[in-house]
């Protein structure tokens, strides 16, 4: 349960109008918090516990959540543009009807989050972010920077991920069934074991990726660029093939 204390403090600094990069206190406990309609712009809530709290309607917006912790969270319509979530822990929480346009999740943990109802997640940044778990089928993706970022074991089926960033990502085990890569960055991705039947990679840039593993049925490759491109020696005829006739681009 949250300090009653650390909640009226809170919700003092939301009534309050002089207010600019304000540090709270050390060490918040606000777990389990129910806040409604509350305005915490400008506060400095790093290392905050807002372990299974309910946020709605709730204004973050240029607010400090360094190290906050926000694991198992309900965010419904929290504003989060501009803040400061620099290895923030979003494990499990739940994101409902947030709009992550412009939002940076760098180094964050959102192993297992529900993001199934967040907007426009191919507007946020997430470049060293942990996704391990998260469900993202069917969701456009398009253009999304998912650079360096652990997708391992997610749900990427009939995804949009054109033009997409991937590179660095772990993809280990996940799921792209039937998902558009056209044009996508995938240099030194890690594919491991992945299922890739049906999916689209027209144009894109396998350099260094790693397929060991990987499924390909019905997989369509023209146009992609491979060179020192990893995958099971049954695939390399068929690829040295796709390049001796143009379709693919490159060497092996």
């Amino acid at each position: 349960m949250a300090n009653d204390d650390d909640l009226k403090l809170v919700r003092l600094f939301a009534g309050r109008r002089d207010r600019f990069f304000e540090k709270l206190a050390d060490g918040l406990d606000l777990r389990g918090a129910h806040l409604s309609g509350v305005d915490l712009r400008y506060a400095d809530l790093s290392g905050a516990d807002f372990e299974g709290a309910y946020l709605n309607n709730v204004h973050l917006e240029l607010t400090t959540l360094s190290g906050t912790n926000f694991k198992r969270a309900h965010l419904e319509r929290v504003f989060l543009n501009g803040a400061d979530l620099d290895e923030t822990d979003f494990s499990e929480a739940t994101f409902k009807g947030v709009d992550l346009t412009g939002v940076h999740f760098g180094g964050c943990n959102l192993t297992d989050a529900d993001l199934k109802e967040a907007l426009n997640l191919h507007l946020a940044t997430f470049y060293g972010a942990i996704l391990v778990g998260v469900y993202f089928a069917g969701r456009d993706l398009t253009g999304v920077n998912f650079e360096g970022v652990d997708l391992s074991g997610c749900d990427l089926s009939r995804a949009n991920l054109r033009g997409a960033t991937l590179h660095d990502a772990i993809l280990e085990g996940a799921d792209l069934t039937d998902t558009d890569l056209t044009g996508a960055l995938l240099d030194r991705a890690n594919f491991k074991g992945a299922d890739l039947s049906g999916a689209i990679l027209r144009e894109a840039d396998l350099y260094m990726t790693n397929f060991s593993g990987a499924h390909f049925e019905s997989t369509k490759l023209d146009g992609a660029k491979v060179l020192e491109t990893v995958f099971d020696a049954d695939m390399i005829p068929r690829i040295e093939a796709l390049i001796e006739h143009g379709v693919v681009k490159g060497w092996l």
